[in-house]
């Protein structure tokens, strides 16, 4: 039975998704000078429309890899409600959070804040710290029905239900130190080297601190979210934003933090690429967009496929080009040497956090 209501959704999703790109897709493209889909501010409000019904499009298809209907993959929770709501399982309801304050608004705050604002049934009301007084007024004045800017730190404190820290390891003792916390309010920390225990004696009588790792494409509603420890509120509010992953340890963070300094290396593997294939005759404009995309698909094949090893295999055949090129980067040691500057990184982070706690 729900193997014929999955279908009749997968039919009407197909048809929602041809008729939202006919008519809304065009439109935006033609209205963004840049040619890129991406934050609703001044853009057609159609975009969250269509955001919306490739979001169902996507519940269905994880739906279809879990079954081992199209590939294979491991469950997640999140997969397991929406497709459960899909076939007419009651969901358990979470509370929503009204009230989030930012103290920072540095380049991850402002990520997060525009993916909230752009790609998700966001807060009723955001509220930004004075520091970075551009960067504030500019989210503010983007977003004026959801944005405000207080005027101290302890007024965001006062005014939320929920606080990101958002400010830089070297300084964040010093910010939480001059304020006053309640005891109902939750903390979201957004530091990259300090630990649970180390903010907990700053927030008292606050009992409640959630560490994440927020990455910039969440400002596009994509990317990663390490989370720990699990926090329904949170997961629900994030996960319209981003992929929500909970950690079981808090020392897994390291490793996480580790892998998003590949971040850099990997915009300049694609500016390798195609400054390579520009010195072929390539022209720049169109060697870019073949990069792009290129790479944009197979990160895409990887958000379904989950067992990397059998898309590598996949992807290659015996004497191919693909085979010659693993086996020669092989031998260069490339992935090694890749492996290295992790436990490099991680050694780093690891070392960080252990001397606050010394």
């Amino acid at each position: 039975m729900w193997l014929m209501v999955l279908a009749v959704r997968i039919i009407l999703v197909a048809m929602m998704i041809g008729a939202a790109e006919t008519f809304c897709l065009p439109a935006l493209t033609r209205t963004n000078a840049n040619g890129v889909l991406g934050l609703r501010g001044g853009f057609d409000d159609r975009l969250e429309n269509v955001q919306r019904v490739r979001q169902m499009r996507d519940d269905v298809l994880k739906k279809l890899v879990e079954d081992n209907l199209v590939g294979k993959a491991g469950r997640s929770d999140k997969v397991q409600a929406s497709v459960g709501e899909a076939v007419g399982e009651e969901s358990i309801d979470v509370e929503p959070i009204t009230r989030l304050g930012f103290l920072g608004t540095g380049t991850i705050a402002k990520a997060v804040v525009e993916g909230l604002c752009s790609f998700s049934l966001a807060p009723k009301r955001i509220y930004l710290s004075p520091r970075n007084a551009n960067t504030s007024s500019l989210l503010a004045a983007k977003y004026p029905e959801m944005v405000e800017v207080s005027g101290s730190n302890q007024q965001v404190v006062d005014s939320c239900d929920v606080l990101c820290v958002c400010v830089t390891p070297q300084v964040y003792k010093q910010v939480l130190g001059e304020l006053k916390f309640r005891e109902d309010l939750k903390i979201v920390s957004f530091i990259s080297t300090a630990r649970i225990d180390d903010i907990l004696p700053l927030v008292a009588p606050c009992t409640r601190v959630v560490r994440a790792i927020p990455m910039p494409p969440i400002a596009q509603g994509q990317g990663p979210l390490p989370m720990y420890p699990r926090d329904e509120k949170l997961e629900k509010l994030f996960d319209e934003i981003s992929t929500v992953i909970n950690l079981d340890r808090e020392e897994d963070f390291f490793s996480f933090m580790s892998v998003s300094s590949l971040m850099a290396p990997f915009y300049y593997m694609q500016h390798t690429i195609s400054e390579w294939m520009t010195s072929t005759g390539v022209p720049q404009e169109k060697a870019n967009k073949f990069v792009g995309e290129l790479l944009f698909a197979l990160a895409h094949d990887s958000k379904y496929e989950t067992d990397f090893k059998a898309l590598t295999d996949r992807s290659q055949t015996p004497g191919g080009i693909n085979e010659q090129s693993l086996r020669q980067l092989r031998e260069k040691e490339f992935f090694s040497s890749l492996q290295d500057q992790l436990q490099v990184i991680q050694d780093r982070v690891a070392n960080k956090s252990e001397k606050k706690q010394q």
